[in-house]
């Protein structure tokens, strides 16, 4: 059996290489609203804060042009958030 962390990071995986096909089309703000909305809620557990942190961090990583300015900003914010909580 898999393992739940396992299947975590695979689905990180997935939608991180989504959003970068997405992001270059202007269609992933939804994906990207909703990783940080994860991060930034108080009542989301901490796991899946880590999750959609991990997940941000993945698509910045995979940006063939680097990460977009406002994607950066954003997950500094989430990182921030996620300290305070």
């Amino acid at each position: 059996a898999t393992k739940p962390k396992s299947v975590a990071n695979i689905i990180s995986q997935l939608v991180a290489t989504m959003a970068t096909i997405d992001i270059p089309l202007g269609e992933a703000d939804d994906i990207v609203t909703t990783l940080v909305d994860n991060i930034t809620q108080r009542h989301h557990p901490s796991n899946v804060k880590q999750i959609a942190l991990q997940t941000i961090g993945y698509i910045c990583e995979s940006m063939v042009c680097g990460c977009r300015s406002d994607l950066l900003s954003w997950y500094l914010i989430a990182m921030n958030c996620s300290n305070q909580n």
